[in-house]
């Protein structure tokens, strides 16, 4: 199958309307559609010739948890339903202090917080402490025979914060001064298990856990956990480094808890869609979210770039500290198996929103992406760490800068229909 090269991104990140060579199957459609009649026909939450760009609806600035200049800073987190109640929760990390995401290797800690609507989009509001800092890097899922809940984390708590902090931003000189420089507490403790969404969380040391490791449930309870790789390339211009996700899987939740994994950390093979097998590809993605779609398919969105070189999604980012173009775009891949993955060259967002009173803003930083989920597997919002909008409106895209760093975790509504 020669897959065709996509149309470019633009502000909102539908390209409707552009030309194309149309389709062979349904891979040309990145696995988010059907290819009829030699047409992409994209599912509800995706667009574009090649179904390759996430076809939002206007968000609600009350939606998601924080909001820009809110009192707190957080930075993403997972939403999902409980299947007993019907009511959505959030694991997500917030900085304490009221400090800002400057101290996210200090003050960060791991929360549970739930919407106040029915809707996945909250607004959201805390509920529990799951892990006192330092704790980051929350992922929550609920296994869908038992309604037993996962919680992944990185972070054993009992560290020393810093507390010179007001508003969800840390001042400026706060290193050099009070405030620590780095946790002393454990980065890699067993991740954590409850038969509801508030607890008691006990310790589950044979499930899969590290930084920003990722489960997710087939309807069959079936587990998979997809965990950051870092490989190596022979691509140009990219350092000689690649990162991407391992994929490991268990028949149920119950094989996982006793550590029988059907198979684990298995490194993908990459190909560049529109690409040839033996087209080396540059890539250096971070925080990876994980689905399984309702054709069986598997998708995960990263946030585009980790401080290293990469080429996709385009133009792709090879400055040494990034930019707004670095730190605000996510990159989509596909698979049919879970082990041979297709990249798509475009970026399925960017840092601009579209909101409901008609403003559009364009954010710092775009990053930790995750989907809430419906029950038969559509997506139904976009989540991710929001870097507030830069002074002038313009801004380097650092969202860790000292007396700049407040960060909150953002909702964007999907079109289901």
């Amino acid at each position: 199958m020669t897959w065709r090269v996509w149309c470019a991104v633009v502000v909102l990140m539908a390209c409707a309307g552009a030309a194309t060579e149309g389709c062979t199957g349904d891979g040309d459609c990145s696995l988010n559609g059907v290819c009829t009649g030699g047409v992409c026909v994209c599912d509800a939450a995706w667009t574009g010739p090649n179904c390759s760009s996430l076809n939002f609806l206007p968000a609600n600035k009350s939606q998601g948890f924080n909001h820009v200049g809110s009192s707190w800073s957080s930075w993403g987190g997972s939403a999902v339903q409980d299947p007993k109640t019907g009511r959505w929760y959030l694991g997500v990390d917030e900085m304490s202090e009221h400090c800002g995401l400057g101290t996210w290797h200090t003050n960060s800690h791991c929360i549970i917080a739930s919407s106040t609507t029915d809707s996945p989009g909250g607004p959201y509001v805390r509920e529990m402490v799951v892990v006192d800092p330092w704790c980051h890097g929350s992922s929550l899922a609920v296994e869908p025979l038992s309604g037993r809940w996962i919680f992944g984390h990185m972070g054993s708590g009992a560290t020393t914060t810093c507390s010179q902090c007001s508003a969800g931003v840390t001042p400026e000189g706060a290193h050099q001064g009070p405030c620590p420089h780095n946790t002393t507490a454990s980065s890699m403790p067993s991740a954590l298990i409850a038969s509801s969404p508030l607890g008691p969380w006990t310790p589950a040391p044979n499930l899969i856990n590290g930084a920003n490791c990722e489960p997710f449930f087939l309807p069959n309870g079936t587990l998979f956990y997809a965990c950051p790789w870092g490989g190596k390339t022979d691509a140009p211009n990219c350092n000689g480094q690649s990162a991407f996700l391992t994929l490991s899987r268990a028949e149920s939740l119950d094989d996982a808890l006793k550590g029988v994994w059907t198979y684990k950390d298995v490194p993908p093979t990459l190909q560049l869609a529109g690409g040839s097998p033996d087209q080396p590809i540059c890539v250096n993605w971070e925080d990876q979210n994980i689905w399984v779609d309702g054709r069986g398919n598997f998708h995960t969105l990263f946030h585009a770039w980790r401080g290293q070189p990469c080429d996709y999604p385009l133009p792709g980012c090879h400055g040494a500290h990034g930019g707004e173009s670095c730190t605000s775009l996510g990159g989509h891949g596909f698979s049919r198996d879970g082990r041979h993955w297709y990249i798509s060259p475009d970026a399925p967002y960017n840092n601009t929103i579209l909101y409901d009173d008609g403003t559009s803003v364009a954010f710092r930083a775009r990053e930790r992406p995750h989907l809430a989920m419906s029950s038969n597997g559509a997506p139904l919002f976009l989540i991710n760490g929001l870097g507030d909008p830069p002074a002038g409106g313009s801004g380097d895209g650092n969202t860790g800068k000292p007396g700049a760093d407040h960060t909150f975790t953002g909702m964007v509504p999907l079109h289901t229909d």
